[in-house]
């Protein structure tokens, strides 16, 4: 009978271990189903951001190209036909020009297929030097406004044609921001070379703009599409009435190619 009871007692504590190791069992199986699970609708998750942030980069890389294309029409369309038409305009006229008012025009057509050139191609973009590069846009500014530009760090010109580019095309895109809607008369552009990290910082003293309702436009969006190609981070900051700045930070290693 205490031979029987115990074989029970055996085969009672058996049947409890078996049922608690199928329930744990089962119960690891499913948090790892559950685990997996997750991952996997995290990876999905990932995957459509990545693919949104792709489809709108793309997008945007399409608007901004239409509009460089329409500001370059525009350029040609208002500036320098109309110069041309207007010396078309002499040469036909019966009024009487002098050889000197000619040759102003005919000037100044050129300054503006030079201009209109450089904002296409920056000139010696190989041979000039950033800081170079992004004086010669300072020419175009306002005659009121004072622009202060100023280089710090270790020497390092050895900046990639493409890097190079796309920082004056940002530069070029700050600064006319700058002239046309921060009413500034004065400039800061500060250039750093640091042992692991460039730095390109621009402040100035306008009016300041909401920076919840200004940072969506073209310019903006031209200016970190083009940040992004560095892999840098790049951060506009402005109060209403106190100005603006704007940083473009990224690691040299990145201004190679």
């Amino acid at each position: 009978m205490e031979s029987w009871n115990n074989s029970q007692t055996v085969a009672l504590w058996l049947s409890i271990v078996l049922i608690f190791f199928l329930f744990l069992s089962i119960s690891i199986i499913y948090i790892i189903r559950i685990y997996l699970l997750r991952i996997h609708s995290e990876k999905e998750k990932a995957n459509k951001l990545k693919l949104e942030y792709q489809t709108n980069l793309i997008r945007d890389s399409i608007t901004i190209q239409e509009y460089e294309r329409e500001r370059i029409a525009a350029d040609l369309h208002d500036s320098l036909i109309g110069k041309l038409n207007s010396i078309k305009y002499l040469f036909y006229s019966d009024e009487a020009w002098s050889t000197q008012e000619i040759q102003s025009k005919i000037e100044d057509s050129i300054k503006l297929t030079r201009h209109i050139s450089h904002d296409l191609c920056p000139p010696l973009i190989e041979e000039s030097s950033l800081i170079e590069i992004i004086e010669e846009f300072t020419y175009s500014k306002p005659v009121e406004v004072n622009i202060q530009l100023s280089l710090s760090g270790v020497e390092y010109e050895n900046i990639g044609k493409n890097s190079k580019l796309q920082l004056s095309r940002i530069s070029q895109e700050i600064l006319n921001n700058i002239f046309k809607h921060a009413q500034a008369d004065c400039i800061t552009i500060h250039i750093h070379f640091g042992s692991a990290y460039f730095a390109l910082y621009f402040t100035d003293n306008g009016i300041g703009y909401n920076t919840e309702t200004k940072n969506k436009g073209l310019g903006l969006k031209n200016i970190m599409l083009r940040s992004e190609y560095l892999k840098a981070f790049a951060q506009p900051k402005s109060k209403i009435g106190k100005g603006s700045s704007f940083l473009i930070l990224t690691h040299k290693s990145n201004l190679k190619a």
